[in-house]
């Protein structure tokens, strides 16, 4: 890890409002957060507070109210609007994104190869070349069953086809929304090992959004979500 930040958001709000409601209610205000190039950090809160959107927000997925985000010196938002058009921000997501979710979303129809391959096949790699990082991939996740289909393997063997597909690129930066919701303690804990190696081997970023606190044991820092007043906006901590 240097010092150099790779991610940085700046003074991000977000509300909501609720049907026939009156006055949006806000999620969360002026929020700040940096994380710097190599690091594995978490995003902590309890249940509403928005940190999953603030992950989809960090990666582009979803507007802010206001606010401004970059990866490294490129504007994903600036003042709640995205700088790029919608081609060249889906180029920029495809080459330096990783995403992790914790519902796999593969696609049931084709092989765990199949669906690992996938992210190169919208680079216009080679089938050849793209089989090969592909089966290199699998390996590093620990996983032999490449002619299997999503359905026929564990939920556990499912989350590291997920991982495997969303490092296949190599991305400078990965967004994990709860990767280990669906998974007993056990394997909780080999995914966030398996993603600390790998984070450590590709020099990744990694930001994760999880409600354990034994998962971020070990990692670089956490952003915790914390309410200053009762009726208010959820703030952001770091530790």
């Amino acid at each position: 890890m240097n010092s150099e930040i790779k991610l940085h958001g700046k003074n991000l709000s977000k509300s909501f409002r609720k049907k026939n409601a009156g006055q949006p209610s806000i999620i969360f205000a002026e929020i700040n957060l940096s994380i710097k190039t190599g690091s594995f950090m978490g995003l902590m809160g309890e249940s509403g507070c928005g940190k999953s959107t603030l992950l989809k927000i960090m990666a582009g997925l979803e507007t802010p109210d206001s606010g401004s985000v970059f990866v490294g010196k490129q504007a994903i938002f600036q003042d709640g609007k995205m700088p790029l058009n919608e081609a060249k921000f889906a180029e920029f997501r495809r080459k330096n994104f990783g995403f992790i979710f914790q519902s796999h979303q593969l696609i049931p129809e084709l092989t765990v190869l199949e669906n690992v391959i996938l992210p190169l096949q919208l680079k216009d790699w080679s089938t050849k070349r793209a089989k090969k990082r592909a089966q290199e991939m699998l390996s590093h996740v620990s996983l032999e069953l490449q002619d299997s289909f999503p359905q026929e393997i564990s939920v556990g063997q499912q989350q590291r086809v997920g991982i495997a597909r969303a490092l296949i690129h190599q991305p400078s930066m990965i967004f994990a929304d709860e990767p280990t919701a669906s998974l007993d303690p056990e394997n909780s804990e080999g995914v966030v090992e398996l993603l600390l190696g790998l984070q450590e081997e590709y020099d990744s970023t990694i930001l994760m959004v999880t409600h354990t606190p034994e998962l971020v044991n070990g990692l670089d820092g956490v952003f915790k979500f914390e309410k200053a007043e009762q009726s208010g906006p959820y703030r952001l901590v770091s530790s």
